[in-house]
C-alpha cells in the first residue's frame, strides 16, 4: 500500500485555521499518511499538474487561493485527471441575517452562491454539527461531521496548578 498525500489548504490563522485546519490535521499521526499545509503566505506554490498530481486528497476551508483564472482552469482538469478528491470544510452557514456585519459585503460578492458551488463541487464536506449537516446534505449528500480540534498534549490546554 502506498502512502496517501494529503494537501491541507489552510487560509485562516485564525480561530477556523486553528480548530479546522491546523489541530486536527497536524495531529494525525499515520505513516501511511503524509500531510503537507499550505498556507496563504505560501506564494511558491503553484497549482499545476506537476505539483498537484503528487496528491490523493486536498482539504480546504473557505476557498483555495488561485492567483489568476488560468490556474484555477487548470487546478479543475488536473483533480479530475488524476481523481483527486477534494474535502471541502466548513463551520458557518453560508445564509447570513440582513443584521450582521459583513452582510452587504456578503451580498455584493455572492458568497451565498459561492459557498453552495463549493460544497456542490466537493467529493466530501466536512462540518461541526449534525444540525448543521442536515442543511449540507440538500446540496452533498457526503457529509461528515467534525468537531472542532484541540490538541489536549499542547501546552496551552494542560491544566496548570493555580498559586495561591
Amino acid at each position: 500500500m502506498s502512502k496517501i498525500n494529503v494537501l491541507v489548504v489552510s487560509n485562516d490563522t485564525d480561530g477556523v485555521g486553528y480548530y479546522r485546519m491546523n489541530a486536527p490535521y497536524l495531529s494525525i499521526n499515520d505513516p501511511d499518511i503524509n500531510i503537507r499545509f499550505l498556507s496563504n503566505s505560501d506564494w511558491y506554490f503553484r497549482f499545476d499538474e506537476n505539483t498537484l498530481k503528487n496528491f490523493q486528497v486536498i482539504v480546504y476551508h473557505k476557498d483555495i487561493p488561485f492567483r489568476v483564472q488560468e490556474d484555477m482552469d487548470n487546478f479543475k482538469n488536473v483533480i479530475k485527471k488524476y481523481n483527486i478528491k477534494l474535502i471541502f470544510d466548513i463551520d458557518d452557514h453560508w445564509q447570513l441575517h440582513s443584521s450582521h456585519i459583513n452582510y452587504n459585503q456578503w451580498k455584493k460578492g455572492n458568497s451565498m452562491e459561492k459557498i453552495i458551488e463549493l460544497i456542490k463541487n466537493a467529493d466530501y464536506v466536512t462540518t461541526t454539527t449534525p444540525l448543521f449537516a442536515s442543511d449540507i446534505m440538500e446540496h452533498n449528500k457526503n457529509v461528515l461531521v467534525v468537531e472542532n480540534a484541540i490538541n489536549h498534549k499542547e501546552f496551552q490546554w494542560i491544566p496548570k496548578k493555580v498559586q495561591s
